[in-house]
């Protein structure tokens, strides 16, 4: 018999709150780790392209804004992913996907940043002043990646977003001016599902 009654247990909110379940067999107390029965919380990945690397079109203003469907927009329209359940961003994934190199002036950098549109049924997505800033992603290309077809990876990342959100990720240059060119990158995004 257990030594402490199933009701004396705390409520966990979501998956991520739980280690183990417990129970038990005849008179032993027994705790299962949750991925040996399959709880463990939901993640899906959306993956975008930057076109146009250092302020060309879409973005311009020392911002590249990540582009989620398989088209770039026209110069004057902008993409967001509008968000249909309560989640969080957890980690990403970054490449360089051009033929030609990466190469940034010394003391120049570009970091990866997450927005939510302020108002999302009506501000117009084009204006950078209609978003908030919710937090960096951790990747972050200086001129110390220079002469390398640059990857980065950031991992526990906790970017909180609800159902009804509408985010823009950006490269937000920073130092100074970087050249625009045509090369493009790829960034992969894991989101997790918050129950």
């Amino acid at each position: 018999m257990a030594n402490i009654k199933f009701s004396q247990f705390t409520t966990a909110a979501n998956a991520s709150d739980i280690d183990y379940l417990v129970g038990y067999k005849g008179a032993n107390n027994v705790k299962i780790d949750k991925t040996a029965v399959g709880i463990v919380p939901a993640t899906y990945m959306m993956t975008g392209v930057f076109s146009n690397m250092y302020g060309g079109d879409p973005g311009g203003n020392l911002k590249d804004i990540l582009e989620w469907v398989g088209s770039t927009p026209a110069a004057n329209h902008s993409s967001t992913l509008p968000i249909l359940q309560d989640c969080r961003i957890i980690a990403a994934g970054f490449k360089w996907i051009s033929t030609s190199i990466h190469s940034i002036p010394v003391g120049s950098s570009w970091t990866v940043n997450l927005y939510k549109l302020n108002n999302p049924l009506t501000d117009n997505p084009t204006i950078d002043g209609n978003y908030s800033l919710v937090g960096t992603l951790n990747i972050v290309l200086t001129d110390a990646d220079n002469g390398t077809y640059v990857g980065k990876f950031s991992s526990g990342l906790n970017l909180v977003l609800a159902a009804g959100d509408m985010i823009r990720i950006a490269g937000d240059e920073a130092g100074p001016a970087i050249g625009t060119t045509t090369d493009e990158a790829q960034l992969s995004v894991l989101f997790e599902v918050i129950n």
